[in-house]
């Protein structure tokens, strides 16, 4: 039997789709911590989506009991219920639940309202919806309006009540009914085969999303990106010579809630919540210093924080970053959070200095394998650093490990002391890197004076 999410993969590539159904256990459909994260939060945004169509009924029965839930979904709508979450129906081989199926009285049909946790409607979802309206009209439920409910960018915390925005999507719908049934029948068909069909690689490959059995159809090496080591020495040079002493290195992390907590936040809103400066040595030391700050608690860090990253800053002409473009926005919104501190935030907008240029346009080096990011650089031209070895590894895992610390459920006094000592290592280590890339990109430089 498809589900909703069966078609629209099956929309993508028939291959992908007979694999998800005919080989569960494979090791490659086994979520990531990022793609999990990425799930626990739309269920998340779902749950939080009821309650702006409220005094509903949930069908709560476990997903696989499909018909039990068909059955409970009838009854309900039979008793006189308006509003439904989870709605369940099946029909023409395809079971789909609906996030929010509701009706207002004196009015003829249903609407149908998809809960996405993004902040705009995209093209997938349309068949998406499209297909659930036409199991639920193939079951005699007469669907009027279909709408989608997604994030409000336009939102900010405390005011929550246009958290949602809801975008009627009748006409998409309507335009794209008359090609499921068809659709619907050729990946029953293809189902039904002992073998996978074949499927020339293509776009469809990674779009609209990126698919889990990439090796399979491409090989294992099929990514493996050619390099050569070379270095702009003479640029390089000319480029370093323009930094001025004394220089800081700076890195944010930051959590970024679908549903704002701070005041002023908007959702996805990249709030940072820890930082760490190492400032190089100068006046004969020999040392570097290293600051750094991190959040405690669920309350609205950014004065704190802003404050002591102002003071760890001061006295740097040059503040090191890399990826500017991130930093820079960070602070920008803390001039605005914390306007007190505007004109010294200002200040450091001036210093940064992005170190990824830098790199880019002066270093290659087969061991980047083609990406320019400061996890495939820094290990490269810095002996003995690594994020691999680490107990947080990267800014995914930083940002999930940040959120589930300050916004989560209670942990032990254990368990947080463990998380913010990883978390402290994690975002100093990219300071470190900064700065060890910078050391290497100097004594490269030497040569082009020698």
């Amino acid at each position: 039997m498809l589900s909703k999410s069966r078609f629209t993969t099956g929309l993508q590539c028939h291959r992908l789709l007979w694999w998800l159904v005919n080989e569960r256990e494979a090791p490659e459909l086994v979520a990531s911590p990022d793609q999990q994260a990425i799930f626990d939060q739309g269920s998340f945004v779902g749950e939080v989506a009821r309650s702006y169509i409220p005094g509903g009924l949930l069908i709560d029965l476990p997903y696989w009991e499909k018909a039990e839930r068909v059955r409970a979904t009838r009854e309900s709508m039979d008793a006189g219920k308006h509003v439904i979450y989870e709605a369940s129906f099946e029909a023409d081989g395809v079971f789909v639940s609906v996030d929010i199926l509701h009706r207002a009285l004196r009015v003829r049909g249903w609407t149908l309202s998809e809960v996405k946790s993004t902040t705009r409607v995209k093209p997938p979802h349309i068949p998406d919806a499209a297909v659930q309206t036409h199991v639920l009209r193939r079951s005699g439920v007469p669907v009027a309006h279909t709408e989608l409910m997604h994030l409000n960018r336009g939102c900010r915390h405390p005011d929550l009540s246009n958290l949602f925005a809801r975008t009627v999507i009748d006409d998409e719908v309507e335009s794209y009914l008359p090609a499921v049934p068809r659709e619907v029948k050729r990946q029953l068909r293809m189902l039904e085969q002992p073998k996978p069909p074949t499927v020339e690689p293509g776009p469809h490959c990674t779009a609209p999303y990126e698919c889990p059995f990439l090796s399979r159809c491409h090989g294992d090496g099929a990514a493996t990106v050619p390099g050569r080591k070379y270095v702009d020495r003479a640029g390089l040079a000319e480029t370093l010579a323009q930094l001025e002493g004394p220089i800081a290195h700076l890195d944010f992390e930051t959590i970024n809630p679908a549903i704002p907590v701070w005041q002023g936040c908007r959702p996805y809103d990249a709030v940072p919540v820890q930082f760490s400066v190492h400032a190089e040595p100068t006046g004969g030391a020999t040392t570097t210093t290293h600051h750094e700050w991190l959040a405690k608690g669920p309350g609205d860090p950014r004065p704190e924080l802003t404050r002591a990253l102002v003071s760890a800053l001061r006295g740097a002409r040059s503040i090191i970053v890399y990826h500017q473009a991130f930093e820079k926005a960070r602070l920008r919104e803390l001039q605005a959070a914390v306007p007190d501190q505007a004109e010294a935030l200002q200040s450091i907008i001036d210093r940064l200095v992005d170190l990824l240029p830098i790199v880019r346009d002066h270093v290659e080096h087969p061991g980047f394998e083609g990406s320019y990011g400061l996890k495939h650089v820094a290990p490269t031209l810095v002996p003995g650093l690594r994020y691999d070895d680490m107990a947080i590894g990267n800014g995914g895992a930083a940002s999930r490990a940040l959120s589930a610390m300050l916004l989560g459920a209670d942990r032990s006094p254990e368990e947080t002391r463990s998380t913010r000592a990883a978390l402290l290592a994690y975002c100093a280590q990219d300071t470190r890197a900064t700065m060890g890339v910078l050391a290497w990109l100097r004594n490269e430089a030497k040569g082009a004076r020698s």
